[in-house]
């Protein structure tokens, strides 16, 4: 089985091999040789009951060769110019997609600023810092409260009825 599969394997490479090196010795060989008759014909068509050839110059480029009269011209005999007519049509008919995306993107603004004028407003303009500015500050520490307009406990309002103990904040003093 490993036998068969390796010779087919080798049988496929030197067909591979030879047929690279056909194509190589072909292609040198189409370089050196040169085309002994010129203008020889590509193509054959008739156009309009007459019958046409198409030659190459040895530059490449096309013209036609008309074999019942013997005219040869640049220009293919199939291609026709367009008249003025069917030149606006071919005008119209490419610029209406783009007229009708125009007009339709104007009404559509003008629908929206009409319905909807805020969404053409620029952004709200923030007051203070920004978040990322904010997140660059120190954290704040909370302060300590004064006042209150909340009722004050009980037990502040009793102390604060109650008159302080004759000589209590002295006698600490002294001590």
């Amino acid at each position: 089985m490993k036998t068969s599969r390796r010779a087919a394997a080798v049988f496929v490479l030197a067909i591979i091999a030879c047929s690279a090196l056909l194509a190589a010795g072909a292609s040198a060989d189409s370089k050196d040789a040169k085309p002994k008759r010129k203008n020889l014909p590509t193509k054959a068509f008739i156009h309009e009951g007459k019958h046409w050839t198409v030659h190459k110059t040895p530059e490449g480029r096309a013209f036609f060769y008309n074999v019942e009269s013997g005219a040869t011209q640049w220009t293919d005999p199939r291609v026709v110019d367009l008249t003025p007519q069917q030149r606006m049509m071919v005008f119209a008919m490419f610029a209406t997609p783009f007229a009708l995306m125009l007009a339709g993107g104007a009404a559509y603004i003008l629908w929206v600023r009409s319905k909807h004028p805020e969404l053409l407003k620029g952004p709200k303009k923030v007051k203070g810092l920004k978040n990322w500015e904010k997140a660059l500050q120190p954290p704040k520490v909370a302060k300590p409260r004064g006042r209150s307009s909340s009722p004050p406990p009980e037990d502040a309002v009793k102390r604060a009825a109650s008159p302080p103990a004759a000589g209590s904040a002295e006698e600490k003093k002294d001590q």
